[in-house]
């Protein structure tokens, strides 16, 4: 072989090895983008930070975290990111808070809000995004009407959280005549609008209707001509019952108080002193009840503090994180919509699921005030089992 043949066979032989060498390297380098993390799941957490719900609406959160370090804060490869955005319970800041979660943050859930007039505010701009927002507690079921594809009542609607309040005034307490009392606006109006339907089908009168407006903390004129009936039900925001339950037995009354959807928590009860005791009504959520995931739950909080808040934020993300196991990860609003509408968990207040409406299904129940040591609780008095969460004329 001559060297001028040899040196041409030689450069064939390292320009082959070069472009090996060069697929070898583009294809490793596919290989690593290929194996690069996923994008992190977003939950956007869209609650009361600021204003009269500050105090305790936020405990959701406190919820939430404990659930996520349960798992690790990853999910299906996906590692979990939160955010918080303030509605201060008003319908504008809503609007514009839900406008960055969406827009800015981009987030894959949202949890929240409480407030009825605030879901009411943003559930056109949700209808568009197709964002999931799982709403821990009840809602107004005009937001389903508008959001039908993505806006999930977990504990169903305000109406539906005070219709077996009704029923079992009627049925259990025997009560034929009722005073009602709210604060005046929708969310006060549709939990009292739960009791007050059923309890007139089956023959009971409303002989008063009184409707302090939302802040009241001075009750004494509004109990000065309370007439007489065999029950008071009556719904006002937690912070106001102190100053009621003091007006109300220092002006001599003594009609049977039921609040007909119990969203006050033991420390509001505390500041109500004794006086609560014997005040029954309807709710969800206890720690008193017994089930397997509720005493585990319980078993990993460090702190009562609203305990109910906490549960209802533990109960919402882990629907969330069912569906996200369903879909191996998918977190696209045509994919974990439908999932979540699926889902069947059991949770903190029991056994979970959805209508084809995004009407949470689950157990409700009949619930006295009692003292618990230095903590004031809601026994159960009667369980109406797995019933659709809204009021039957929604």
């Amino acid at each position: 072989m001559t060297k001028k043949v040899f040196f041409i066979l030689l450069a064939l032989v390292l320009a082959i090895s070069i472009s090996l060498i060069g697929c070898t390297s583009t294809g490793q380098q596919e290989e690593e983008e290929e194996e690069e993390e996923p994008e992190p799941i977003i939950i956007g957490l869209f609650f009361d930070y600021s204003g009269m719900g500050s105090v305790d609406i936020p405990y959701h959160e406190v919820g939430v975290r404990l659930k996520l370090d349960e798992i690790g804060w990853e999910i299906e490869g996906r590692s979990i990111e939160l955010v918080t955005a303030d509605n201060a319970g008003d319908p504008a800041k809503g609007v514009e808070s839900i406008e960055r979660l969406v827009q800015v943050d981009e987030v894959d859930v949202i949890i929240g809000p409480v407030w009825g007039h605030v879901q009411l505010a943003i559930a056109p701009i949700l209808a568009e995004s197709k964002t999931p927002i799982i709403c821990p507690s009840g809602g107004i079921i005009d937001v389903i009407e508008t959001c039908p594809d993505n806006f999930f009542l977990t504990r169903g609607t305000f109406a539906g959280n005070a219709y077996y309040s009704g029923v079992y005034a009627y049925e259990e307490m025997e009560a034929r005549t009722a005073v009602i009392l709210y604060n005046d606006f929708a969310t006060g109006e549709s939990f009292l609008s739960g009791f007050v339907t059923p309890f007139e089908e089956m023959g009971g009168v409303i002989v008063q209707t009184i409707k302090p407006p939302l802040g009241t903390f001075d009750y004494a004129p509004f109990l000065t001509d309370v007439e007489d009936a065999d029950v008071l039900a009556m719904w006002i925001q937690p912070p106001e019952l102190p100053s009621f339950y003091a007006q109300y037995y220092a002006s001599g009354l003594d009609i049977p108080i039921i609040y007909t959807s119990i969203t006050a928590q033991s420390e509001s009860w505390s500041e109500v002193g004794d006086l609560c005791i014997g005040t029954i009504g309807q709710h969800e959520y206890s720690p008193l009840l017994d089930n397997d995931e509720n005493e585990e739950f319980l078993e990993k909080v460090d702190d009562m503090t609203f305990i109910d808040f906490q549960a209802a934020g533990y109960t919402a993300v882990s629907i969330f994180l069912e569906a996200v196991k369903s879909t191996n990860g998918d977190t696209t609003p045509e994919v974990i919509n439908p999932a979540i509408r699926n889902v069947s968990v059991d949770t903190p207040e029991g056994r979970i699921s959805y209508t084809s409406e995004n009407v949470g299904i689950g157990d409700t129940h009949i619930m006295e005030i009692v003292k618990v040591g230095d903590r004031y609780e809601e026994e159960i008095l009667k369980t109406y089992e797995q019933v659709v969460r809204k009021a039957p004329w929604e």
